[in-house]
């Protein structure tokens, strides 16, 4: 079984630790609303209705889409006054019976049918989060409504082997063109290749996890990885992690040979042209349920075909609980500057739509019109996606993590904190470390961040351990470094000083954040070169060499 770390819009991993500041660290002015401020009503405002809001309105939205255009909107703001109607501006036609209203200010009564005779009532139902994830473990659904999520299984994967005994010891790469369909957070192509060793152990093993696929142009991807010298079979495969679509083409498998050569191994159905258009590929196996798998002919790498992984929809229950909110029933909140909100925990519904004031429609469509330019993939040249990302990801945690009375974290200062630093931040690797930070705040080894723009990562071909407070090498599979070499440098940066920058970005206990970082000590981008200054005894020791080991490395913070 597969596993995957949290993931956000974009995917984010860099370095320096800032401490939480507390929330009033900005006191609230109605004359000039400083821009964390402004942000931070946004990102609350955001989660309580994107989550709890239950209009058909909110339910129809790209709300990924809407946190990037919010967060511009509200940036500049200069006063409570003006951040209040542009709040409004931005929510109401997406949630008509909202209030938002600063403080002293009369609150309007609730909207109420003149009549509820025939009238059914909608609200929401978490059983954790969905999200887009295929995890039928979680469930997000309105009652009295038709809820339909796609797939069922978390992903769908095609599969492959052969025997590995006759390449022991070797290096094998695998090689296929992939491009997607998808959108939003956690949908994504990935190839995968694993060593199946003697007694049911599992060797080499890589997923992509640290840089999922999600081009829509066909592009050729690469695992490299070494066949363990008990190894039994190599196993691989792509799959279609999430919702979406993703097609693969032309699958190579290649071993290296004593003269440092690629040699190819036979591969069956490798381009997907052996079967008949529309059905499952030969020679592969295709099964994961809430998927469907298919050649098709329309758009291919090469040849006549390519294989389609697509997921299906499934019907949710409209109800996971027996007891649900009811009209009447409602939320206030603080949004900070003397903001709040007031929210309808349950609307009632005709058979046409939810209910509330007359709906301006012309202003939802005016919304859906301007959320259909606002392009989320170019992470670099929008520093506002940044700041986007830090509102979507801070509120799933804040409505859905089940453990903050454990680890008795301020996670609304963290919200302060990771906001702050979104405003400085000038590239994804940057947006990264942000994320980082914020996730670790959690404390819990389960969360963590990465990136696809920072691509593929190798690390130098040695272990590391934290022995009598230094960085010893344990293992070394080059001449130029030995066992009990002491590490006092990488690229000119004392050893100890990485490993304390590396735990600053890494959530969980104190063990896991020392062997996290142990383990990505030298990983840095791929064919990159590192200098490396070690002790031997009694000499001091400089060695220049590429990184170029493909172990199993976690994505680098370094």
């Amino acid at each position: 079984m597969q596993h995957y770390p949290l993931q956000f819009l974009g995917r984010m991993a860099c370095l320096l630790l800032i401490a939480f500041l507390a929330s009033s660290a900005f006191s609230p002015s109605v004359d000039a609303t400083h821009p964390v401020q402004n942000l931070r009503a946004f990102a609350k405002l955001y989660g309580y209705v994107r989550y709890f809001h239950p209009s058909d309105e909110a339910s129809q939205l790209d709300w990924d889409k809407f946190a990037l255009h919010g967060v511009n909107k509200v940036k500049a703001v200069k006063t409570n006054q003006e951040l209040q109607v542009v709040l409004k501006d931005l929510f109401l036609p997406v949630a008509p019976t909202l209030q938002v209203y600063q403080s002293g200010e009369p609150v309007p009564a609730l909207f109420v049918p003149a009549s509820t005779e025939g009238l059914r009532v909608v609200t929401w139902q978490h059983k954790g989060i969905a999200l887009n994830s295929t995890n039928p473990v979680y469930s997000s659904v309105r009652t009295n409504r038709e809820n339909k999520l796609k797939g069922s299984g978390g992903f769908g994967t095609v599969i492959q082997s052969l025997d590995a005994k006759p390449y022991r010891g070797k290096e094998v790469k695998l090689t296929a063109f992939v491009k997607t369909n998808v959108t939003g957070a956690g949908n994504q192509g990935q190839l995968w290749l694993r060593v199946d060793r003697s007694e049911r152990k599992t060797g080499f093993f890589y997923n992509m996890q640290d840089r999922p696929i999600q081009s829509a142009t066909w592009q050729a991807y690469e695992i490299t990885g070494k066949v363990d010298d008990d190894a039994e079979s190599l196993v691989w495969g792509g799959f279609l992690l999430g919702t979406g679509k993703v097609w693969l083409d032309d699958f190579t498998i290649e071993i290296k040979n004593a003269n440092g050569q690629w040699e190819p191994v036979s591969v069956a159905n490798a381009g997907f042209e052996e079967g008949k258009i529309g059905q499952a590929p030969k020679s592969w196996k295709a099964d994961t349920p809430g998927y469907s798998y298919k050649i098709v002919s329309d758009d291919k790498h090469s040849g006549n075909g390519s294989l389609l992984i697509e997921n299906k929809e499934r019907s949710v229950k409209n109800k996971l609980f027996d007891k649900t909110a009811q009209p009447g029933e409602t939320v206030t909140k603080s949004l900070d500057n003397n903001l709040y909100c007031r929210l309808p925990l349950a609307l009632y519904s005709d058979e046409r739509r939810t209910l509330g004031p007359k709906p301006d429609t012309m202003a939802f469509h005016a919304l859906q019109n301007a959320l259909k330019t606002v392009d989320l993939s170019k992470l670099e040249q929008n520093p506002d996606l940044y700041l986007a990302n830090v509102v979507i990801a801070w509120n799933i945690f804040q409505h859905f993590y089940p453990y903050f009375d454990v680890v008795k974290t301020d996670w609304e200062a963290g919200l302060t904190t990771a906001l702050q630093d979104g405003l400085d931040d000038q590239s994804a690797r940057d947006c990264l470390s942000t994320l980082q930070k914020m996730v670790t705040g959690l404390k819990d080894g389960h969360g963590n961040v990465y990136h696809a723009a920072l691509g593929v990562r190798k690390g130098l071909p040695f272990l590391v351990e934290w022995i009598e407070n230094q960085v010893v090498i344990v293992a070394s599979e080059s001449d130029e470094f030995k066992k009990g070499d002491v590490i006092i440098s990488l690229d000119g940066i004392p050893a100890k000083d990485i490993i304390t920058s590396q735990e600053a970005l890494i959530s969980g206990s104190p063990q896991w954040k020392r062997y996290r970082a142990l383990q990505a000590f030298s990983v840095g981008e791929a064919e990159s070169t590192a200098t490396v200054e070690v002790r031997r005894g009694k000499q001091a020791l400089k060695k220049t060499l590429a990184r170029t080991s493909t172990g199993k490395f976690p994505e680098s913070t370094h």
